[in-house]
This record gives C-alpha cells, sequence and structure tokens, in this order.
C-alpha cells in the first residue's frame, strides 16, 4: 500500500489494530538514495523488544 505521508501510514494501521484488539509498534524502515521511506515494518506491540538501533 501506498500513503502520502508516514504519519497517515501509522494512522491506519494504528486505527486497525485498535479495531481488531491489539497494539502496534514501529520496526525498522528502508529509504532510498533521496532519503524517502519506500518501506516500513509494524509489529505486534507484545512482540518481543525492539532492537537496538545502529
Amino acid at each position: 500500500m501506498e500513503f502520502e505521508s508516514e504519519e497517515s501510514a501509522y494512522c491506519f494501521y494504528n486505527s486497525y489494530a485498535k479495531r481488531k484488539g491489539f497494539t502496534i509498534r514501529k520496526d525498522w524502515k528502508n529509504k532510498n538514495k533521496q532519503g524517502l521511506i519506500t518501506s516500513r515494518r509494524y509489529f505486534c506491540g507484545k512482540q518481543g523488544f525492539r532492537k537496538v538501533d545502529k
């Protein structure tokens, strides 16, 4: 799916998660050479621990 902004994507997935009874959190993201986000991964809020940023 494509979104206008990272915030609109987060709002979409967060509202879906709330309707289904769970929470989400952001994990990693990929950027292209221009610095635009090309993909972002969201996880269930209860899934393990977040990896330490490099």
